[in-house]
């Protein structure tokens, strides 16, 4: 109780300011806030690398109405060095406070067998990236909770796309559902995993085998430069244009479920407690690395809609009143204009009739002398 005591005062949960003096009250609630259902999506690898494929994929343009979003964030938010770490933001705060937790996942039921399942499915995840996308399109918004609705943003669209965050099984051995994979585990070489913890942590070893992600990230350079060298290959990994484009949520949502069946719990093949071989292994980590590279590629779209939306909505200055001094100015501008005109026109006629005169005695000079006389002679 104490505990968790220390837990509610010693950090503070307000939206905009959670600030780097409570990284030190996070740490310790890691260890007495910790429950099946907290663990995170993805991991901060996960995340980041999904927002880095984005800025990979994004234009200049998009990333430049955006900074001001991420400067706010690096200056009040707790380990962010760089700004893809944004995305982590949403996962570090769930150890503080559990008023976000439901939007982690949208738990679509998975049940082989006929067991009953919630309906609707338990989660909040498609309202809240909904609400993010909004929030982070409007221009109205204040920036802080701009902010804070971006960090959401770029790390429930990762969300979104890790399988177990949209699935959960029930079945005679989880009739409850087995909370996104939280309490299936599993055995490979020897070692027990968590099926959803798996999940999560399916890219770090493509940044760094055995080497756990420094925080902040721009703490570890090497570390640093090889999460940048994954992401420059996640963005170009094959993708078709079709699925790219595929913004509908929903659709997400079947997509997780139908590769967490079909990959992950294997058809219900896949007992709890199994001991899974490197097939398996190898084709669900790549799997997931498709998942990544795409929640990647999607986010960059989205986020080129948010600044467009954001261009719209943004006030424009309004005209300074008139006293009916600028019309006065544009009469009299359009008199001076009329009379110059009018003297040009004058001037050139005369021009052009002194021009006229001389060439007739240019061309009466120019005669032979006898019609030269005649004409003078006809005149006289």
């Amino acid at each position: 109780t104490v505990s968790v005591l220390y837990c509610v005062t010693a950090t503070n949960a307000s939206m905009p300011s959670f600030s780097r003096a409570s990284s030190t009250a996070v740490a310790f609630c890691l260890l007495v806030l910790a429950s099946p259902r907290a663990a995170i999506a993805w991991d901060c690898v996960g995340h980041m690398l999904t927002a880095m494929v984005a800025f990979e994929r994004a234009s200049p343009d998009v990333k430049i109405a955006l900074q001001p979003l991420f400067d706010y964030a690096q200056h009040r938010y707790f380990d962010q060095s760089v700004d893809a770490e944004l995305a982590c933001w949403p996962d570090d705060m769930r150890y503080v406070t559990s008023a976000y937790a439901s939007w982690q996942y949208h738990d679509n039921c998975y049940n082989p067998t006929g067991f009953p399942c919630p309906n609707p499915p338990p989660g909040d995840l498609l309202k809240a990236l909904n609400q993010s996308i909004a929030k982070v399109s409007d221009s109205a918004v204040a920036l802080a909770e701009r902010s804070f609705w971006l960090s959401f943003l770029i790390s429930l669209v990762g969300v979104a796309h890790q399988p177990l965050h949209v699935t959960s099984l029930y079945d005679a051995t989880f009739p409850d559902g087995d909370l996104s994979g939280n309490r299936f585990y599993i055995y490979y070489q020897g070692e027990p995993y968590r099926l959803h913890a798996m999940c999560d942590h399916a890219l770090d070893a493509t940044v760094a085998p055995h080497t756990a992600q420094p925080r902040p990230v721009s703490s570890n350079q090497t570390y640093w430069a090889a999460m940048q060298q994954v992401a420059k290959d996640l963005a170009t990994d094959p993708l078709t244009d079709e699925e790219v484009h595929d913004l509908d949520q929903s659709h997400w949502s079947a997509e997780g479920l139908h590769l967490a069946v079909t990959y992950v719990y294997q058809n219900h093949a896949l007992p709890n407690g199994s001991t899974v071989n490197t097939t398996y292994w190898t084709n669900v980590h790549t799997m997931l690395r498709k998942r990544v590279a795409l929640g990647g590629a999607r986010l960059a779209l989205i986020l080129a809609s948010a600044v467009d939306a954001a261009k719209r909505t943004a006030p424009h200055p309004a005209p300074a009143p008139s006293d009916g001094s600028g019309s006065k100015a544009a009469a009299i501008a359009l008199s001076l204009l009329i009379g110059l005109v009018v003297i040009g026109l004058v001037v050139a006629a005369v021009v052009k009739r002194g021009q006229s005169r001389r060439r007739h005695v240019e061309l009466v000079d120019d005669m032979p002398f006898e019609a030269n006389a005649t004409g003078v002679a006809a005149k006289a």
